[in-house]
């Protein structure tokens, strides 16, 4: 689940948001057309960390880029 906080960072003129809800935000790349989501992965209902996935384009399926400590690390 994103805070109020990590929504915030991520609503960057940088990108358009293509979905947000509790278990993910995806976001476009207004400069590339890429695609990013962040995907925040718990353990027993707490977040440990947060999964950077990538695609180029709306018809590719996305692939893991990373794991990040933090919703900032991640944007």
């Amino acid at each position: 689940m994103f805070s109020k906080e990590d929504k915030e960072l991520m609503k960057i003129e940088y990108f358009e948001i293509i979905n947000e809800n509790e278990s993910v935000f995806e976001m476009k790349s207004i400069c590339t057309g890429n695609y990013w989501a962040i995907i925040p992965v718990s353990l027993n209902r707490k977040e440990v960390y947060y999964m950077l996935m990538h695609k180029y384009d709306y018809n590719n399926n996305y692939h893991h880029q990373t794991d990040c400590g933090s919703v900032l690390e991640a944007v």
